[in-house]
């Protein structure tokens, strides 16, 4: 599959994201849209959703450190200013060091939902979302860097986390 084919098989749910996003709406208009992607049975959907809900410049001021896409280069930046983006404060990142990343993130999250359904009562214990989210641990922890999983994660994520020019300061 090229990357136009993976974009256009999850077009949906990213044109949901896409819309919270860059119309920084209400939390309440997406709520249900969003929690259907972010509690998705498709890996890659709930991953990128995942990783953009975590990493996105929209929500720098409230998280740290934030991952973009600019001139075919991923980027980690954690700074005080989130409005912008001091580029040379950025850190570029390698294709292992990025991949290394989005496994432990997507992994460490997937195991800290799995702990929170079985110790928290407000979340009531749905025996078959347990079985997704344990399927899923196990193919998070087994990503590999060439898996056709990852690269369509990866395909999207450089759709959703390229960065505009206004966000960037010399």
């Amino acid at each position: 599959m090229n990357n136009q084919e993976i974009l256009d098989k999850y077009k949906e749910s990213l044109s949901i994201l896409c819309d919270k996003y860059d119309n920084n709406s209400d939390w309440d208009v997406y709520e249900d849209k969003y929690k259907k992607i972010f509690f998705s049975n498709n890996i890659v959907e709930k991953s990128f959703s995942n990783i953009a809900r975590q990493f996105n410049i929209d929500s720098l001021m409230y998280s740290m450190p934030c991952l973009f896409y600019r001139d075919n280069q991923w980027y980690k930046y954690s700074g005080n200013h989130p409005e912008q983006i001091q580029l040379n404060n950025a850190i570029q990142l390698t294709n292992i060091e990025l991949f290394k990343l989005i496994k432990r993130t997507l992994y460490n999250r997937e195991k800290n939902r799995i702990i929170d359904r079985l110790l928290i009562p407000e979340y009531p214990l749905n025996l078959e979302e347990l079985t997704i989210n344990k399927r899923h641990l196990i193919e998070f922890k087994n990503l590999t860097i060439d898996s056709q999983t990852y690269q369509e994660i990866k395909v999207v994520l450089e759709y959703l986390l390229t960065i505009d020019e206004q966000y960037i300061i010399s």
